[in-house]
């Protein structure tokens, strides 16, 4: 009897425990656990041909991209235009082309010895005595001015790959007031300008 007492009494405790058991709070959902990627960080566009290129590997990228003259076309000229503002001052001087390339020759034919004619095309202004300056460069030779000073001719030797950096300087032909640019020749170009002379 007091055997069958102590067992209801587990059972009365069991059952009270149960009911009085707290209830869990309830758990979130998977997808309430997932946290949003961000978005992924833009990327740099790919690189450039001649974006890490090293200076003699851009001159020959250089080369590759533009037309040059050659001296069998004659076509190896440069037009010098000066703008001016209302007082009659220099402002700029524009090159045409700014940048000349020179065609590096057939396989098995170079070009060498190309002469290049730089040509003034703006009324009142003039070549100073060293209007197209190469700083002593020995790829271009035997410079001088002619036609009063409205051309200039260097004979480009043409044998490298190379940018030559030069300078231009004009002065008024009247007030002698002197203007300069620093444009370039691209040696060794490999397609030949096949425009005739302009």
């Amino acid at each position: 009897m007091k055997n069958r007492a102590l067992l209801s009494a587990v059972a009365v405790c069991f059952l009270v425990a149960g009911c009085q058991k707290k209830e869990e709070p309830a758990q979130p959902k998977v997808a309430d656990k997932v946290v949003p990627v961000p978005s992924a960080a833009p990327t740099a566009p790919p690189a450039s041909a001649a974006q890490d290129a090293k200076p003699a590997q851009l001159a020959q990228i250089t080369a590759a991209a533009m037309k040059g003259c050659s001296r069998g076309r004659g076509n190896c000229k440069i037009k010098v235009t000066v703008q001016t503002n209302a007082a009659g001052d220099c402002t700029k001087i524009i090159k045409d082309p700014d940048s000349r390339g020179v065609w590096a020759g057939a396989p098995g034919h170079p070009e060498r010895d190309v002469p290049i004619v730089w040509e003034l095309m703006t009324q009142g202004w003039e070549f100073d005595a060293a209007g197209v300056n190469f700083s002593n460069n020995p790829k271009f030779k035997n410079g001088a001015p002619s036609n009063k000073n409205r051309t200039f001719t260097w004979t480009d030797v043409n044998d490298d790959t190379g940018k030559h950096d030069y300078v231009v300087k004009v002065v008024n032909s009247k007030t002698k007031k002197p203007c300069e640019a620093d444009p370039s020749i691209v040696n060794g170009v490999l397609v030949e300008d096949t425009a005739p002379p302009a």
